[in-house]
């Protein structure tokens, strides 16, 4: 969470008018939702926890930036995620349940 905090802070200076999430906002979204009631926002995420619960914790590697709708002109950034066994089988675990 350090070198992300350091990379908004780099970035920060680098890009005007932007606004930022704050540290404790930033995630890492393994299966978009949209929107959905309260009702199955709860049921889904009593599911995620069940498939989560048989995985240790792992740590990430970061590659590089990435904008969307494109680079030049972002609305969003994001940090690339180098694939990982562990990450690939949490996934794979989401996607089932």
């Amino acid at each position: 969470m350090t070198r992300l905090r350091n990379l908004a802070k780099e970035l920060k200076g680098q890009v005007k008018d932007a606004s930022w999430v704050k540290p404790e906002n930033i995630h890492l979204t393994l299966r978009f939702l949209g929107e959905i009631s309260a009702e199955s926002a709860a049921e889904a995420a009593d599911t995620l926890k069940a498939a989560a619960k048989g995985h240790a914790p792992f740590m990430l590697k970061t590659g590089g930036v990435a904008g969307f709708p494109n680079r030049n002109r972002p609305r969003i950034l994001c940090l690339k995620i180098e694939e990982s066994g562990a990450l690939k089988e949490l996934h794979e675990d989401i996607e089932t349940a």
